[in-house]
């Protein structure tokens, strides 16, 4: 799990998603480890986007890849991050 960042300011909203061809889900958490939001096809094609407005404190993404079985499993392969503002 990887860590967003640690908000010093609460954030209208915030968009967190992927970019490429590799199926994933990605699922935000706040500091003590409890799930807030998934996502798994909210963005373009198989990506996911998380949009959402939080607090000040610190929060959590783990991104894991999606096979056609419809389970998460451990899946490898290329896609970008992208955190943005809004």
């Amino acid at each position: 799990m990887a860590r967003v960042r640690r908000l010093s300011e609460a954030v209208d909203n915030l968009e967190i998603f992927s970019e490429g061809s590799t199926d994933v889900v990605g699922t935000l958490y706040n500091s003590t480890g409890e799930e807030i939001l998934a996502d798994d096809n909210g963005g373009d094609a198989n990506n996911f986007r998380i949009s959402r407005s939080l607090a000040v404190g610190t929060y959590y993404l783990r991104v894991k890849g999606f096979n056609d079985s419809f389970s998460i499993d451990t899946r490898t392969g290329a896609y970008s991050l992208r955190i943005r503002r809004q």
